[in-house]
């Protein structure tokens, strides 16, 4: 995790941390949290525990959360992968992306897409929706983001000379 976006994240997780700790200690009275389902036989109660029981607990879930968080990062470096995040307001996003609510590849050019799925696949802008080599297609409303397709890798070619 870059430091900008991890000290934003821990100190966010410690102000909602500390905010629940805070409501922890102060003992609502018969505030509870509950989650409920409703079937055939009416409302059935799935989960109910004291608000203050899961305030206190808090603070170990988010630093959980954040440990899980960093492993799998780490986990993401491991295998050579550099994560380019597709938010932001700016049309280009870092690293060549550009926002499909800023601007649009011209029709029936190949290009990169980032989904709404996670993914980043190749695939062809055909009138309001992109299609992948495989044929599966991609409304408008799917694709956060798209770049162009890199150049080739250039091969130096060496000639040798006989002599």
């Amino acid at each position: 995790m870059n430091i900008d976006k991890q000290a934003l994240c821990i100190e966010n997780a410690f102000d909602i941390a500390n905010q629940l700790y805070e409501l922890a200690n102060n003992e609502i009275e018969c505030d509870l949290f509950a989650v409920t389902s409703t079937n055939e036989n009416g409302t059935e109660i799935e989960f109910e525990r004291p608000i203050t029981d899961l305030a206190l607990e808090a603070p170990s879930t988010i630093n959980a959360l954040l440990n899980r968080l960093e492993a799998a990062e780490k986990h993401i470096e491991a295998w050579g992968v550099k994560y380019i995040p597709l938010s932001g307001s700016s049309p280009v996003i870092p690293g060549g992306w550009i926002s499909c609510s800023e601007r649009m590849p011209d029709i029936q050019t190949d290009v990169l897409i980032a989904t709404v799925y996670d993914n980043v696949l190749q695939a062809l802008l055909i009138a309001d929706r992109f299609i992948d080599p495989s044929g599966m297609d991609f409304h408008l409303d799917e694709v956060i983001g798209w770049m162009p397709l890199p150049d080739a890798p250039q091969q130096d070619i060496l000639m040798k000379s006989s002599s």
